[in-house]
């Protein structure tokens, strides 16, 4: 039995589902896509004005860094702004920071992790790259300022979410990303936990978007089957905590999230046993802390929430009908939506070779 909002914790770090922990994230240019691919092929980013190099960003203060980068780049008419981006990318950047990269007209976008906290730079990459790979259309990067990025996935525009596309009206060569950081994660992940919130995406893949019945029908099939989970183990689920957001746009997507560890452990076996709550069958859920002893636990065999539904109408002389009635409705849910489920399976954090060779 869990009695405890950290004993419920203490359960959800023994699941697939990844832990997003404080982190900055980063939207670095590409020149117009001219080095996208390179940067994603090659796993790295850049950042030029090259006559300034990384001990002296690391070495001196803002000031110092504007005036350098004046007597350097005397056209240059933002100084002050060059600095910032430098000192931004040498300095401020740490392993485990978030990067995203747009292609040409951001027609395409890819989403890593900075793998290393150390900045470097090669001056002979580009002589390098024209003696390795002679036969290559891919245009190296000359820039001498880099960081080491594992990629994890690659959108194109019409698969992006609306809001994150927003993130490339910025035009800066190095600019925060941080209040965009809720749809990055979104993008990279199916399930994730931040600080005290289960956040659960359901991608919803209809050209047509979401019409208003459809997300009616969805939020009452939900809404059920969290009775059937509470109904089928000694979890309390206080859906005052649950938060459900809606992207209207086309390809759309259902975020819920739920605030506080019974919510967030609640909708967690719901989210990772969502077909036996659906369609029936044998749900079985057991977590168990090796360390502190900590378990919870609940087995059933049933017919699902459709089930448990028609169970109550068994005196009903209609029972067939309406059994055949909302099984046909709920068909017609999944069909309107084209739900996809969580991939809980690959919810840590991994390199999407296929989606870096569409891109």
């Amino acid at each position: 039995m869990v009695n405890s909002d950290e004993n419920i914790k203490d359960i959800l770090q023994l699941t697939n589902i990844p832990v997003v922990r404080d982190r900055n994230y980063w939207l670095i240019r590409t020149e117009s896509g001219l080095y996208y691919l390179d940067f994603l092929l090659n796993g790295y980013v850049a950042i030029g004005w090259d006559n300034i190099n990384i001990a002296t960003i690391q070495k001196e203060n803002y000031s110092k860094i504007k005036g350098i980068v004046k007597e350097n780049y005397p056209k240059d008419n933002t100084p002050g702004r060059t600095a910032n981006k430098l000192i931004s990318f040498v300095n401020e950047i740490h392993e485990g920071d978030v990067v995203i990269i747009p292609s040409q007209n951001s027609e395409k976008a890819s989403i890593g992790i900075f793998i290393e906290e150390n900045v470097y730079e090669d001056p002979m990459y580009i002589e390098n790259q024209l003696k390795e790979n002679t036969d290559s259309e891919i245009i190296p990067c000359p820039y001498h300022k880099r960081r080491r990025v594992k990629w994890l996935k690659s959108i194109s525009k019409e698969g992006m979410d609306v809001y994150l596309s927003k993130l490339f009206n910025a035009h800066q060569a190095i600019y925060s990303a941080n209040d965009y950081a809720q749809y990055i994660n979104r993008n990279i992940y199916d399930m994730y936990i931040s600080g005290d919130e289960l956040h659960s995406v359901l991608h919803a893949g209809h050209p047509n978007g979401f019409s208003l019945k459809s997300l009616t029908d969805f939020v009452e099939f939900f809404n059920t089957a969290i009775d059937f989970i509470q109904e089928t183990s000694d979890i309390v689920i206080d859906k005052e905590k649950i938060d459900m957001k809606i992207n209207i746009h086309s390809p759309g997507l259902i975020e819920i999230i739920s605030a506080g560890a019974f919510a967030a452990l609640g909708i967690s076996v719901l989210i990772l046993s969502l077909n036996n709550v659906l369609a029936g069958g044998k749900f079985k859920f057991n977590f168990k802390n090796p360390l502190t002893g900590n378990e919870l636990s609940a087995e059933t065999e049933s017919t699902g929430v459709l089930g448990k539904f028609n169970e109550r109408r068994l005196n009903d002389q209609q029972h067939h009908l309406e059994e055949q009635k909302i099984r046909m409705q709920f068909l017609q849910l999944q069909q309107s939506l084209q739900l996809k489920i969580p991939d809980t399976e690959n919810a840590d954090e991994k390199s999407p070779e296929n989606d870096i060779d569409k891109a």
